[in-house]
């Protein structure tokens, strides 16, 4: 997981094949020390230069290349003390739960029609529950009697939490995975880079009106240079649910942990809370 409680930053600068100065800032975490996130830094800068100037260096704007720094709200460890699950911080100020082996799946819907005056009338809600795509879960889970799923309904589209079994994100497993349930391509690809699930437990703000909040958050604290009322984001995320449960499939896991986590996940989420989703 790439989830640290000390982040440093470090510039580069090197001449390319042809001469030209390029300059590079990293930011690399450590759970060891501030030196240690420093050194790492470092250490990267120094790679970085060095393929600058041999001319080899991989697609840098690409969504996916930097790892942003978070602050830790919340941890689970397990019995050896190795961090497998922290809630977050993320740059738009919004909670995150990252997971390193409970799998997450986003998964995009194309907009619907809006409802007509009828289904308004009676506060009637599309039910996806003959989705393609949930059928394919329902057809995977019960393929193998060690199998389990949660499906949640989300604003956007759907969320499968797999109980069962674990997953490495870094996996072809786990690619597969994520094909074959029609996940979204960014949110497979962000997984893969940041070593973990990942799933959002508050509305984004662009959603409930706050739009403009970018939080600068490093070691832990919040930065200058952040923008947006957080205060105000966070009193109205309390009036939405990030997403509401459809169903569960197979036996759950009778671990405590992942039990644990579950319920955390839903109670940050706002599930059964019958509030409108965002």
């Amino acid at each position: 997981m790439k989830v640290a409680r000390y982040w440093a930053r470090r510039s580069c600068t090197a001449d390319d094949e042809n001469g030209y100065p390029v300059t590079r800032t990293v930011l690399r975490g450590s759970d060891i020390s501030l030196a240690d996130a420093e050194h790492q830094a470092k250490l990267a800068c120094d790679q970085i230069s060095q393929n600058i100037r041999a001319g080899f260096e991989p697609d840098w704007y690409e969504y996916d290349r930097q790892t942003k720094p978070e602050p830790i709200e919340r941890e689970w460890f397990n019995e050896a003390g190795v961090r497998i699950a922290a809630i977050t911080t993320n740059r738009h100020g919004i909670p995150v739960l990252n997971t390193a082996s409970l799998a997450f799946v986003d998964v995009d819907l194309p907009p619907k029609k809006k409802p007509g005056f009828l289904a308004k009338m009676f506060n009637k809600k599309d039910a996806p529950a003959d989705d393609p795509n949930i059928a394919a879960l329902r057809s995977w889970v019960r393929g193998n009697n060690t199998r389990s799923a949660r499906i949640y309904r989300t604003a956007a589209g759907l969320r499968y939490l797999i109980t069962s079994p674990t997953f490495d994100p870094e996996s072809a497993d786990t690619a597969r995975l994520m094909e074959h349930f029609n996940a979204d391509p960014m949110y497979a690809r962000l997984c893969k880079h940041q070593k973990c699930f990942r799933a959002r437990l508050a509305p984004k703000p662009w959603r409930i009106g706050c739009a403009g909040i970018s939080v600068n958050a490093v070691n832990d604290r919040v930065g200058s240079g952040s923008t947006g009322d957080l205060d105000h984001y966070r009193e109205a995320a309390k009036r939405y649910a990030v997403c509401e449960l459809i169903e569960e499939i197979g036996t759950p896991p009778r671990d405590e942990l992942t039990h644990e986590l579950v319920r955390a996940h839903d109670e940050m989420c706002s599930v059964g809370s019958g509030l409108p989703l965002a």
